[in-house]
């Protein structure tokens, strides 16, 4: 008996260790989301030019700019040059000369793709310092995640001082510092910037910028008349948010404990995304896998979980998250196998263990009884595994731990016993009551 015990461990042992090196398939779990770091901002000063004079332009960047490549370019000022980026951190400067008063904005391009869109005004110079309080107009950048705090979109909003000559708006440097308040449906109360003395063009006002913004914003400011509304709406910016879901592929293996995680989060530029407040994600499923409707995406971490079960085998289930402000989507394919591949392995384990523990006892007997005594074998581990990894049967450990070669080995080794145990007490009550098979 206790030789039995011991050679049924051995085995037992022995195809652990070479289920380790077997080829088996799995999923890969939910993937973390990529770190968020600080987005690039570039500056570009003086904010104002004159016309008819070439400009000494600053240019600086904060953030990290991995790119090789970056050029700065006015179209309609003809002006486009390369700009050194190992040195942009310190300031590059160049000369811009500008022909014709207006409001412009200094692309920034890496590598061939927009970055950043500053503007730039022109004035005339005659008129600095003279003339009345100029009228006030309303421009804006290219919506950006904030510097600070990495987590919402901004737009910077800025004032531009303006007279009339020749029939139509032309910048007007200011002959002293003006503050300028911004107002509008849904601005923040006491959102302000100043426009510097020498200077068309005020500082920037970050504007929060979220899916579903729309703004009509206006500029005031002592003395001065009301600006005309500039609209900003997040539907004319497509492209600043991305909806992503992790892993893209998974498969899983088809139990009443097993689920499947997959990771959702929003993403601009290669960098996370961790909205200023939860943002709501509509999961659609097909009718074989269960799961939340939606779920929420947190702000503290970015990112959401959203978890499958399998209401039966599927293969390729199309899982559509949608986020429905931004109008963003993705999806994954999730698919839940039976274990038929293990099922099988836990059979031939259950035969290899009655082999190894009988010997040559197995062999020592009618051939009838050979077949029926591998026969009990086989189907105990097979039929173990099954009812253990279904849980058609109560066992120690949840359905979902015995997915995989190494317990479909032990189960199969366990249930050939079981299977060779039962057949020993069935023939020795078909001796009891001499009805032994015969040879």
């Amino acid at each position: 008996m206790w030789r039995r015990v011991i050679t049924y461990t051995i085995v037992c042992l022995a195809v652990m260790f070479l289920s380790t090196t077997a080829l088996f398939h799995t999923a890969r779990g939910p993937l973390a989301p990529p770190p968020s770091a600080e987005p690039v901002q570039i500056s570009v000063s003086p904010s104002t030019l004159i016309t008819a004079q070439e400009t000494q332009v600053r240019f600086q960047v904060t953030g990290e700019l991995t790119a090789k490549s970056i050029t700065a370019q006015v179209s309609e000022l003809s002006f486009r040059q390369e700009l050194d980026a190992g040195n942009l951190k310190g300031g590059v400067t160049a000369q811009i000369a500008a022909a014709r008063p207006g409001i412009y904005h200094v692309q920034i391009l890496a590598e061939g793709r927009e970055i950043a869109r500053v503007p730039i005004t022109v004035g005339i110079g005659a008129e600095l310092g003279a003339g009345p309080r100029p009228a006030l107009a309303v421009t804006a950048g290219k919506p950006r995640l904030d510097a600070t705090h990495a987590n919402m979109f901004v737009i910077p909003v800025y004032a531009v001082a303006q007279t009339a000559r020749a029939n139509r708006k032309v910048p007007k440097p200011a002959d002293r510092d003006v503050k300028v308040l911004f107002r509008g449906e849904g601005v923040p109360a006491g959102l302000s910037t100043v426009i510097p003395r020498g200077s068309a063009r005020s500082d920037p006002a970050n504007l929060p910028f979220d899916p579903g913004s729309s703004y009509a914003v206006t500029a005031h400011a002592p003395g001065h008349a009301e600006s005309e509304p500039l609209s900003l709406a997040w539907k004319d910016h497509q492209g600043l948010l991305d909806l992503h879901a992790e892993p893209a592929e998974m498969t899983r293996y088809a139990t009443p404990s097993t689920t499947a995680e997959v990771t959702v989060y929003l993403k601009h530029g290669g960098l996370l995304v961790r909205p200023p407040r939860p943002v709501k994600v509509l999961a659609n499923h097909p009718p074989d896998v269960t799961g939340p409707s939606s779920i929420e995406l947190s702000p503290r971490d970015g990112d959401g979980a959203w978890e499958a079960r399998a209401v039966r085998t599927v293969r390729d289930a199309s899982i559509e998250f949608v986020e429905p402000a931004a109008g963003l989507r993705t999806s994954v394919k999730i698919s839940f196998l039976f274990p038929t591949l293990m099922i099988l392995e836990a059979l031939v384990c259950g035969v290899l263990g009655v082999a190894a523990a009988r010997r040559g006892d197995l062999l020592n007997q009618t051939r009838v009884k050979i077949v029926f005594e591998v026969a009990a074998a086989a189907i105990g581990g097979a039929l173990l595994y099954a009812s253990a990894v279904q849980e058609w049967i109560p066992f120690v450990v949840k359905s979902s731990d015995l997915v995989g070669w190494i317990p479909a080995a032990t189960v199969g080794v366990v249930g050939g016993y079981g299977g060779e145990g039962t057949f020993q007490g069935i023939m020795k009550l078909l001796k009891l009551f001499g009805s032994s098979p015969t040879p």
